[in-house]
């Protein structure tokens, strides 16, 4: 873990605690910047041919967009393989991902908040999964909570190669507030999309009563080597803002989820 810039007890400085969603935190320069400049540049070379490595395609459910994933879900190390043997900045940096002592560090960073009992709570049985996303203009997705084997979540935001001064590809937060807040309900509104998800059977998907009482209280601007954790709670609300990107460029995230084995998928 030595490329890393932060110890375990700096992550715990950043940590914020929001009534209505959990705990979360954002940091910049997560990695040293030399090694950091090799992933971005690798992954564009990899990228090239991403076919070859991509283990699923998703279809946006607001713009439209495509999410090109190698890894995904509760996937191992092995899904990342062809990348690997294509660069060793990459596979230097999956191994760590997947190790025990980085696997502490991602629970330990939580110890000074209400949750950490309970996402510690028979710690063995919890597995790291991670992925690459590659998200296309237009792609995004409603306000969610994530499903229930999900336990927390780390997004380390990549490079901006391609990208304008218009392009955009953040992360929005909300909280469950205490009074109604206004949003448009007209159906053609993206306030109205954001919140279609009210509609869903799935379980990690906006629960309906929630609807009329949130309130987006941080939007997560996309910037290079910038990492985002989060805590998955019943009311760890967040979405997927409409990729506004040039055509054939992508935003590219590594993401990092902790699941545990023994709930049921939601």
């Amino acid at each position: 873990m030595d490329f890393i810039n932060y110890s375990k007890n700096e992550v715990k400085l950043k940590v914020k605690e929001v009534d209505g969603f959990g705990a979360y935190f954002i940091l910049e320069n997560f990695i040293q910047d030399f090694y950091f400049e090799r992933l971005v540049k690798d992954l564009h070379n990899i990228k090239k041919d991403w076919k070859k490595y991509c283990n699923l395609i998703s279809n946006s459910n607001i713009g439209g967009g495509y999410d090109r994933v190698i890894g995904g879900d509760g996937a191992g190390i092995d899904k990342f393989n062809g990348m690997m043997n294509q660069s060793n900045y990459w596979k230097m940096f999956i191994k760590t991902m997947y190790s025990k002592e980085f696997k502490r560090y991602v629970f330990d960073i939580w110890e000074d908040t209400k949750y950490y009992e309970e996402i510690c709570d028979k710690y063995n049985i919890k597995t790291m999964g991670c992925k690459i996303s590659m998200q296309t203009r237009g792609y995004g997705w409603p306000i969610h909570q994530d499903g229930n084997r999900k336990v927390i979540s780390f997004l380390l935001y990549l490079g901006k190669m391609g990208w304008t001064e218009d392009s955009k590809g953040g992360t929005d937060f909300y909280r469950v507030s205490e009074t109604k807040v206004d949003w448009n309900k007209s159906e053609k509104s993206m306030d109205y999309q954001m919140r279609r998800g009210q509609f869903s059977h799935k379980k990690a998907s906006l629960n309906k009563k929630h609807v009329d009482y949130l309130e987006k209280f941080e939007s997560v601007e996309f910037k290079p080597n910038r990492l985002v954790g989060f805590i998955k709670t019943n009311t760890s609300y967040h979405s997927i803002p409409k990729r506004e990107l040039p055509k054939g460029i992508t935003r590219d995230c590594f993401q990092i989820n902790v699941w545990n084995l023994k709930t049921k998928r939601g």
